[in-house]
Order: C-alpha cells, then sequence, then structure tokens
C-alpha cells in the first residue's frame, strides 16, 4: 500500500489501496519511518482519484498568478506562460513534483531482435546489447533496471483514493 500526504491548500493523504480493499473500512495510519511512531489518522474519505471532479481539484491548487489559471507546481514560477489552465492539471503537477506517477515516466526499452548479437533475453532472444539514452549509452540491463525501479513506483490510479486529513 502506497500512501503520501499532500500539503496543498487542504491537507490531504492519497493511498493506493490493495486490490478488493474498502476505502471506507480500511484503517489508515501514517508511518514516519519509525515503526513505533505511526500514529492513525483522523481522515474523510473525498474519492477516488478518477472521480474527482475540477471543482474539488480547485479548492486544493493555487490559483496561478494569470487570470484564470492554475499554478505550475512543476515549474514553480510566475511566468504566465507556465502556468495551467485547469486545477486537474495543476493537482496533477504537484503529485509529478512529489514523485507520484500514474504512468511509468521511463520508456520501456524495446527489444530489437537480431541474429548477430551475442546477448539473450530470458526468453532466448537475441538482443540489442545496448540502448541509447538521452545521457548517452547505457547498457540494456542498466536500462530494463532503471525502467524496472521506476515502474514499481507506479501508482494504480484505479486503486488510488484521497482523503482530506481532519
Amino acid at each position: 500500500m502506497k500512501q503520501q500526504i499532500l500539503n496543498l491548500k487542504k491537507k490531504l493523504l492519497l493511498v493506493e489501496l490493495p486490490e478488493g480493499n474498502n476505502p471506507n473500512e480500511f484503517l489508515l495510519t501514517w508511518d514516519s519511518g519509525d515503526i513505533f511512531h505511526s500514529k492513525l489518522l483522523e481522515v474523510d474519505l473525498i474519492g477516488k482519484i478518477t472521480d474527482i471532479a475540477e471543482e474539488q481539484f480547485n479548492q486544493w491548487v493555487k490559483d496561478g498568478s494569470y487570470m484564470k489559471t492554475f499554478w505550475n507546481y512543476l515549474k514553480n514560477d510566475t511566468h504566465k506562460s507556465n502556468q495551467l489552465q485547469t486545477a486537474k492539471d495543476s493537482f496533477f503537477s504537484y503529485l509529478e513534483k512529489e514523485g507520484i506517477y500514474f504512468e511509468n515516466p521511463i520508456e520501456k526499452p524495446i527489444i530489437e531482435e537480431y541474429g548477430y548479437f551475442d546477448e539473450r533475453d530470458a526468453e532466448g532472444h537475441f538482443y540489442k546489447s545496448y540502448w541509447e539514452s538521452e545521457d548517452g549509452e547505457e547498457t540494456w540491463s542498466e536500462a530494463i533496471h532503471l525502467w524496472q525501479e521506476a515502474e514499481q513506483k507506479v501508482w494504480n490510479r484505479d486503486n488510488s483514493y484521497i482523503f482530506q486529513i481532519l
């Protein structure tokens, strides 16, 4: 189970519940990193993240510096070209700034089958032994490892709920 406190205009808790759990019956604790200092949180369920309306997002995010815009938490500056048009986009820019992703930000390396490379994947296919990244070249196994690490941090949008901390 993943959970993250969101420090916006209202203090919220984003929780990814395991499959089949009812958010109304789930006991939430905040783990400060020390097993002896977990505490029970008083929260109200707002809803599943996929069901939140624009008006609700609007109550949580900062207004932009320009008429009818919203704060871009990733850019974090006041220039009007960096402001966002919807509160929902502003909210998701906050999540991204906090390292919360619903899709892997790293493109999955694709196996290109060739008969003349001497490295094989788990299924026995030959593959390109170097993967070109933005930083230069890294080995295929490094690229797969980076992608897998990022994939483990991806949140399941359909099982993610927002609670208001009381």
